[in-house]
């Protein structure tokens, strides 16, 4: 672009509340002569500020004219140094936080000169303060920014010099260099609070008032005309045993020495004369203790006082033992020894619901287990086993929950005075009762089997076979009623009774069984499955049976049952004899078989084999015979007719 002259550009004055013209020439410029504001036209009136480059600016007249003003401020004011010829007014801060620094390592402010009621703040949140109060502060009073919270401090006089750290927890620390190492000399610990001074020396103070020095306290020979007291109850020490530095003796009035704890309640170690006295206080040994005379540890003369035993261990003491004026409580106690318990002396629960103590016995490679308990409860019992199996009630009952064995030839025996009643309270076994029973739960599974009863033993012979008749009868159960007459009673030596309600495969109220197995056996008088005998020596009167065989009711089928049957089921053996009645020795039989009552058929031989039948008469006489056996052992023949012959 060609540079051109511009002839026609107007300039304008006025005041700061005047219109300049709406449409001037680009390039106008107005001056408002009340403000000293400039401003040039492009498309609307812009302020601007005349620049230029100067060397020297000087003020007419000295310390007269000012650079801006409190309206009108300059932004940045770029010089390389800054001479003050007098004073500064106003604050000073920087453009940007926690960046510059007030003088370098290398030049240093020769001075720094506050007033009064004023302090150097430091930290971005103004965490620590150096303060000079010169009016006096009362206890406890704070000061913003200085003191906060709720403080706990003493009363300061006017002019007073503080050293204060306003953040939660935050510590003083003052340090001196030693050789080059910085070491403490006064730490203030905020968090617990605590001040400790180190390495402190006093040289041969007499000392008449008040020390509160908290840790390394070095003190030469001094006099002492008053109390030591520490400015906090329950605190400090006197001696470190950290360090292994403590006292080696107090020396003190030969017949009355005490040390009392300071809130006056009678806790205290007293020496008085020969006697020791410990009231309210715990001993922690850490060396042995060594009596040249007899020793009777006692407990104070009243009902609450005890003395306790208590060991170190994994970071903190743990209960022993302790004597009460009535007993002595163990805690993980050893026993060395035999432990003797006098006659009527009692091994106790604590006295609380549900207290209880536990016997305990090492399993190898696992430890201490629990073998017995003593329970306390509504009924107190005695338990034995790991998951307390066996329990003993103080009631009188006893329940197992495992199993019991016996090596004993004696086996269980009950000697009780049994009481019947109508209810059948008495027992010497049951599982379950007549009144509840026991529910016993099968799964939906194969071979789910049930036997609470199981007996089974291997008769054998170690040293040679019996020599003469032996029984070994594996269970025997025998009644005896010959003392008085009750017409009333009945006598069962075994009732099994079977309630069926539900579909079943089969029911048997009882099955005996002998099993000859693969080795030839040979009876030397007889076997059988069952053997029933009665034995009349006296004369009976009534109603006598060997067998009864009762089935009743009106469910019972009328097609299938069957009152006695003698099967042989499987294999292909032969039986001799389906039923034999026999009259023995001098005995007799009246009447071998009686059939009594309605009978729709005495016998039904409609399956029996043909081979039997002998056919040795002619029709009409009969419609059959069946052969029998005589006693003689000849064959005979019993004819029978059909329906039609009269």
């Amino acid at each position: 672009m060609t540079v051109q002259a511009v002839n026609t550009i107007a300039r304008y004055t006025g005041a700061s509340g005047d219109t300049p013209p709406t449409a001037p020439r680009v390039g106008s410029t107005y001056y408002e002569t009340d403000t000293g504001k400039r401003y040039i036209f492009t498309t609307s009136w812009v302020q601007y500020a005349e620049s230029a480059y100067v060397a020297n600016l000087y003020p007419i007249t000295d310390n007269t004219y000012d650079l801006g003003s409190a309206a009108l401020s300059f932004n940045d004011l770029h010089v390389q140094n800054l001479i003050y010829a007098t004073s500064v007014v106003g604050n000073w801060s920087p453009s940007v936080v926690s960046t510059y620094s007030l003088g370098t390592i290398a030049l240093e402010w020769q001075g720094l000169y506050l007033g009064d009621d004023t302090g150097v703040f430091i930290g971005l949140d103004q965490d620590d303060v150096i303060y000079h109060r010169t009016a006096t502060l009362t206890a406890d009073e704070e000061l913003t920014g200085v003191i906060v919270g709720t403080s706990i401090h003493p009363a300061t006089a006017a002019n007073t010099f503080i050293l204060s750290n306003i953040t939660t927890d935050g510590d003083i620390l003052i340090l001196a260099s030693d050789g080059g190492n910085s070491k403490a000399g006064i730490f203030i610990d905020a968090s617990v609070p605590s001040t400790t001074i180190y390495n402190a020396i006093m040289s041969a103070p007499d000392i008449s008032g008040v020390v509160t020095a908290a840790s390394a306290l070095t003190l030469p020979a001094f006099t002492m005309s008053g109390h030591i007291v520490p400015d906090t109850d329950n605190a400090y020490d006197i001696g470190d045993y950290a360090t292994s530095k403590g006292i080696r003796m107090i020396h003190a009035n030969a017949t009355d020495f005490a040390i009392q704890q300071v809130s006056g309640a009678g806790v205290y170690l007293r020496f008085l004369g020969n006697v020791m006295q410990l009231i309210a206080t715990t001993i922690k040994p850490f060396a042995n203790i060594q009596f040249n005379t007899d020793l009777d540890i006692q407990t104070r003369n009243n009902a609450s006082g005890y003395v306790g035993l208590e060991g170190y261990g994994s970071g903190a003491y743990v209960a022993h033992a302790r004597i009460d004026p009535n007993y002595l409580t163990l805690v993980n106690g050893k026993l060395e020894g035999d432990l003797l318990v006098a006659d009527t002396i009692g091994i106790n629960t604590g006295v609380a619901d549900d207290d209880y103590f536990t016997i305990g016995a090492d399993d190898t490679g696992v430890g201490i287990v629990e073998v017995a308990r003593a329970q306390g409860a509504a009924d107190p019992y005695f338990s034995m086993g790991g998951s307390q199996e066996f329990k003993f009630y103080y009631s009188g009952v006893a329940t197992f929950g495992g199993a019991v064995t016996s090596t004993s030839t004696t086996g269980f025996a009950t000697t009780a005075t049994f009481v019947p009643d109508a209810t059948r309270t008495n027992y010497a076994y049951s599982i379950g009762n007549r009144a509840v029973e026991l529910t016993v739960n099968l799964a939906n599974d194969a071979s789910q089997n049930f036997e609470p009863f199981q007996m089974n033993v291997n008769l054998t012979a170690s040293a040679g076979a019996p020599t003469s008749t032996s029984t070994a009868r594996l269970l025997r159960i025998r009644s005896t009623h010959d003392t008085v007459d009750m017409p009333n009673l009945r006598i069962m030596n075994i009732n099994t009774y079977m309630d069926v309600r539900k579909n079943m495969e089969a029911a048997y109220g009882q099955m005996n069984g002998v099993d000859f197995q693969t080795n030839a056996v040979t009876i030397t008088t007889e076997a059988a499955v069952g053997v029933f005998n009665m034995d009349a020596v006296s004369a009976v009167t009534g109603a006598v049976r060997g067998i009864i065989i009762n089935l009743h009711g009106a469910g019972l089928p009328s097609t299938t049952s069957i009152g006695l049957e003698v099967r042989t089921d499987g294999g292909t053996a032969t039986l001799a004899e389906g039923i034999r009645v026999w009259s023995v020795g001098g005995n007799s039989v009246t009447t071998a078989i009686k059939m009594q009552g309605t009978m729709t058929n005495i016998f039904d031989f409609t399956s029996i084999v043909t081979a039997v039948l002998e056919d040795n008469l002619a029709a009409p006489d009969k419609a059959g015979s069946i052969a029998i056996l005589t006693p003689a052992g000849a064959v005979a023949y019993i004819n029978y007719h059909d329906g039609a012959r009269a």
